[in-house]
């Protein structure tokens, strides 16, 4: 590792950040199931292009090292562990990391050990050379997971046939990754925990924590290089700052009084002397004074003041009132609904239901859709009669729109799939 770490970053980060891929040869030996994966991991830099590799045959302890090492340089943890540990940074390894082993002084190797993802075979012994069983690449993996990419998992208890033969050490780690589906079973229900792993099986599990994780890296990435996002005050203005990456720093001015402008508690609202704001827009009417955020289930979220109940999504673009809804006594339902004491709601649009006690959702979820009112009014197509029924309810409506296609509800006498009353027994 006579490359500077910090030049390893930059390397890595201008790569993946530009999909610049390595110049590989795709005639190997492989298995055809591997090769895919295999392409992918010389594409993005887990496997070293100038390195010839035998896929079939076992992997040993050093180079699947090796290949963790290229895993851990591209995650946003090794860009803070360098700009932490600034004498790492030399042109030399850094002087600081211990060499414990007496059978390698492998600096990928030494490095791992230094943050904790990889230990040796007794306190003085790596073992390079040995083959790699599956049950140390769980361990190794879920080690790096959780040092650099910590991921939440799913704890359904794997009940494999072999599991007696699984090391206590280890059965921690495999349950963890069999749950986030890096690594499953070899058949007949067997996870095989002492079997050696093979360099293709490796570059397969490695390419699968790099593909669950990088669009987050990427993100993380592109946040650091923008600085600071959200309110920020600088050049004598309070400002809205985005990321994009096809053009980089967003810098929306807010017209407000600097000396009254403040944050809320409440993740991309601010607040002067008169309105809310959500990221760089006023939201018109809103009272600051009682402003708050009453939901936050998903993306689609609500809020409320004395005046108005909003609906919006967390991440980004217009705050939209519910038409008509009373702040004292609206309550969330399974999106797209939600109610008061006079009427319930889809998205923000009044659904103007017969008796609302009566008012029960059948079926939740489904997406939202945001519409400009001329879109929405010429768009309602579900047959002639209920387009007639919604343009006179909704012909008052003056401004976009978010609402839902999607869910089920009913009272005893009306029926409504989405936003849409398709079914009237009054």
């Amino acid at each position: 590792m006579k490359k500077t770490l910090a030049l390893v970053v930059a390397l890595v980060l201008t790569c993946s950040s530009l999909v610049v891929y390595a110049d590989t040869n795709s005639e190997y030996n492989c298995s055809d199931w591997a090769k895919e994966s295999i392409d992918r991991a010389f594409n993005t830099y887990l496997l070293n292009s100038e390195k010839e590799y035998e896929f079939k045959t076992n992997i040993s302890r050093l180079d699947f090292c090796e290949l963790i090492f290229n895993l851990v340089i591209q995650t946003p943890y090794f860009q803070t562990w360098c700009e932490e540990n600034p004498e790492g940074n030399g042109t030399e390894f850094p002087s600081f990391i211990e060499k414990p082993f007496v059978d390698t002084d492998d600096e990928k190797v030494l490095f791992l050990h230094h943050i904790g993802i990889i230990n040796g075979k007794s306190e003085t012994e790596f073992a390079p050379n040995d083959n790699l069983t599956r049950e140390e690449a769980a361990t190794i993996i879920v080690r790096m997971i959780d040092i650099t990419t910590p991921m939440v998992a799913t704890e359904v208890w794997y009940e494999y046939n072999d599991l007696s033969d699984i090391s206590d050490w280890a059965m921690s780690s495999v349950q963890r990754i069999s749950n986030l589906g890096f690594m499953n079973g070899v058949g007949e229900n067997k996870f095989a925990p002492k079997d050696s792993y093979s360099t293709e099986q490796a570059a397969v599990t490695v390419v699968r924590v790099f593909d669950a994780n990088f669009i987050n890296w990427l993100a993380e990435f592109m946040k650091k290089e923008a600085g600071e996002l959200g309110y920020v005050y600088e050049n004598d203005t309070w400002n809205y700052v985005t990321y994009d990456m096809a053009v980089g720093r967003r810098v929306t001015p807010i017209d407000v009084d600097k000396d009254e402008f403040e944050l809320l508690e409440y993740e991309n609202f601010a607040r002067d002397n008169e309105n809310v704001y959500f990221m760089a827009h006023k939201i018109e009417g809103s009272d600051p004074d009682t402003f708050e955020v009453i939901s936050t289930k998903d993306r689609r979220n609500y809020a409320k003041d004395k005046n108005f109940v909003y609906i919006y999504l967390r991440d980004g673009g217009e705050v939209f009132k519910v038409i008509g809804a009373d702040p004292t006594t609206f309550e969330v339902l399974e999106f797209p609904y939600a109610k008061d004491k006079n009427d319930a709601y889809n998205g923000c649009l009044p659904l103007y239901v017969d008796d609302v006690t009566k008012f029960e959702v059948i079926e939740g979820g489904g997406m939202s859709r945001t519409s400009p009112v001329e879109t929405f009014l010429g768009t309602i197509i579900n047959s002639e009669d209920v387009a007639k029924y919604n343009n006179e309810k909704y012909g008052f409506v003056d401004g976009a729109v978010l609402y839902s296609d999607e869910g089920k509800a009913k009272t005893e006498k009306l029926y409504y799939e989405g936003y849409r009353l398709v079914e009237d027994k009054r």
